[in-house]
């Protein structure tokens, strides 16, 4: 994140995010463009009239499918990976194989934590109209508002492009960074540095976060408004997906997850914890999209999209339409859509 003005974020188009003083950040609708790191510059990035990273929404009608909500950051918007190769997308496609058909309406933004999906749904859930709502709880979620985006919401940052700042915080710059710093040290060794540092320092950032005050205070609190939110005005179920990383499978490393699972019980919000999943299936080939990372690759997505798919079958409305069968739709096998670990 830059420190001030314009939010750019290394990774994405520069023209896709706009300031927003509700949000700190927000996408430009009907933008289309690509992934600038060169290694992903086929994948393309498209948002719809809303400004999400989705096809666009029927409108809301009496007979229309379940509308399913999922809030997330970079997993749920899917970097780095095609649109249709995200879990909201094979969830769809897996409950529409046995003639349970929803609409998947995905608002996942980079960067977003949990206080943003609060005041996104809160400003927005009304014109969503949603029947499910979900949270895809990345665990650095928990963390307070990045400085850019609490100085546009704070009215300290401008709102007009900054060239200095968007230079520093582009792709281009953050490639040249790391290639100066490559020749410095050696690639091999610039490369397990860099490995090293961001083990340690994500280890310990979410060591922190769930295991002291200030981050269960604030998911509480998030957590607390959006179930409210989702009950209360907008009539709709809630639940929650709670992600791991990558080196917490590699580690067996079950604490933080359980500790957010614990929460999650206390606040009696119905969750998915995603653990098991991606354990069962440690060292399947691009279960993970980097080393060491949060982001789930086309694997990680399809058994995250087809748990997502037989955890929705326990929520309402969709629970209700397969409670009695109708005569032309069988009810859900969920034996069929159980994922065999992958060597």
């Amino acid at each position: 994140h830059p420190e001030a003005g314009r939010p750019t974020y290394a990774g994405y188009p520069e023209s896709l995010i706009v300031p927003d003083t509700d949000l700190g950040h927000k996408y430009v609708p009907n933008f289309h463009g690509n992934f600038p790191n060169p290694r992903y510059q086929h994948i393309g990035i498209r948002t719809n009239g809303a400004g999400f990273r989705d096809d666009e929404w029927p409108a809301r009608g009496a007979h229309r499918p379940p509308r399913v909500l999922v809030f997330g950051d970079s997993i749920t918007f899917g970097s780095p990976i095609e649109e249709n190769q995200r879990f909201t997308e094979i969830a769809a496609k897996t409950l529409a194989d046995r003639a349970l058909p929803i609409t998947t309406m995905n608002v996942g933004v980079n960067g977003y934590n949990l206080q943003q999906y609060e005041t996104l749904l809160e400003t927005r859930g009304a014109e969503f109209a949603p029947d499910i709502v979900i949270v895809a709880l990345c665990l650095n979620d928990a963390e307070p508002l990045a400085k850019s985006d609490a100085a546009v919401i704070e009215g300290k940052a401008p709102l007009e492009p900054n060239p200095l700042t968007d230079l520093r915080t582009s792709y281009a710059w953050a490639l040249m960074s790391r290639n100066i710093r490559a020749r410095v040290w050696g690639s091999a060794r610039f490369g397990d540095k860099m490995a090293e540092k961001y083990n340690k320092d994500v280890q310990q950032e979410l060591r922190e976060l769930w295991l002291d005050g200030d981050g269960i205070a604030r998911a509480k609190d998030a957590f607390l408004a959006m179930k409210a939110q989702t009950e209360g005005p907008l009539h709709a179920s809630f639940a929650t997906l709670v992600l791991p990383y990558h080196h917490q499978i590699e580690r067996s490393e079950t604490a933080l997850t359980d500790k957010a699972s614990a929460l999650l019980d206390e606040l009696k919000v119905r969750h998915l914890n995603l653990y098991p999943t991606f354990k069962q299936n440690e060292g399947a080939d691009e279960l993970y999209a980097y080393r060491d990372d949060c982001h789930p690759g086309i694997f990680g997505h399809k058994i995250l999209g087809e748990a997502f798919a037989r955890f929705l079958l326990d929520l309402d409305p969709i629970k209700t339409a397969t409670q009695p069968p109708t005569e032309d739709a069988e009810p859900m096998d969920t034996d069929s859509v159980e994922t065999e670990p992958r060597p």
